[in-house]
């Protein structure tokens, strides 16, 4: 088994960039989504998975009469199992208050993040729209045209006005991540994150990663379009989001888009 406190070095040790992990009971739900469960008579209390430690002679066995009929985990296919993994990642995460990306094919993104929307009871927010109106109300207040910001961003990172240009994004990217961190009703569901990547604005989802993180903000789910090749989540492929624990990264799986996991629970 490992010790609370033992599993924090361990973690701390490997990824020394990460926002330290949390005290018990926060703890405890993290390290379920591994497997492992909080035995307080184990040891000083230890996290070990369930199973793992040998009958002594002070274990007291429950007799289990063989089953005849499959359970519903038993009867579910290969695609309900995985879209229900999917979903307890989901669930954990959230009730744990932290910072998930969730990564979605690129071909179905919309529909994942509608579903999602709906699953959670909630509306998605797009990050591309918030970040496109604050940038307009900052030209506004500048009195700069905004037609000449368009021009800016159309010759991209080689024109002679993208500097300038990125001058007037920070601040606006600012006010939306302290407005975004502020908030408490509920799950952010975060989408469309383009401009993040195109901007390079990387200290800003830093930012909502560890706001997420420590408590300060609500659980942030955000939906990143990947291809289905099982790389680390990255926006446009140009900036990648800072998240080192495994627990942090879910990938949606087709099966949960077709919604197999639920249609298994109603079968008889």
């Amino acid at each position: 088994g490992l010790t609370p406190d033992l599993v924090r070095k361990r973690v701390a040790a490997r990824y020394p960039e990460a926002t330290p992990l949390p005290d018990r009971p926060a703890l405890d739900a993290l390290l379920a989504a591994h497997g492992l469960v909080y035995l307080a008579d184990l040891g000083e209390g230890e996290y070990a998975r369930p199973g793992q430690h040998a009958a002594t002679s002070m274990t007291v066995v429950v007799p289990l009469h063989a089953k005849t009929v499959p359970g519903p985990q038993e009867r579910r296919s290969p695609e309900a199992q995985r879209a229900a993994a999917f979903q307890d990642q989901l669930d954990r995460g959230i009730a744990a208050g932290r910072f998930r990306v969730v990564q979605v094919r690129a071909d179905v993104a919309g529909l994942a993040t509608d579903l999602l929307a709906t699953s959670l009871k909630t509306t998605a927010v797009s990050l591309d729209r918030l970040l496109t109106d604050a940038i307009r109300r900052r030209a506004k207040e500048l009195g700069v045209e905004w037609a000449n910001i368009e021009a800016a961003d159309r010759a991209g990172s080689t024109g002679p006005d993208w500097p300038l240009l990125l001058d007037l994004v920070g601040p606006a990217t600012e006010q939306v991540v302290d407005e975004l961190l502020a908030r408490r009703n509920g799950t952010l569901l975060l989408a469309w994150p383009g401009a993040l990547a195109r901007y390079g604005l990387a200290a800003a989802l830093a930012r909502i990663v560890q706001g997420a993180e420590r408590g300060d903000a609500p659980p942030v789910l955000l939906i990143v379009p990947s291809h289905a090749d099982g790389t680390a989540p990255s926006i446009n492929g140009r900036l990648p989001v800072p998240v080192p624990l495994p627990s942090q990264r879910l990938v949606m799986p087709d099966a949960w888009l077709a919604n197999a996991h639920r249609a298994a629970e109603s079968s008889p």
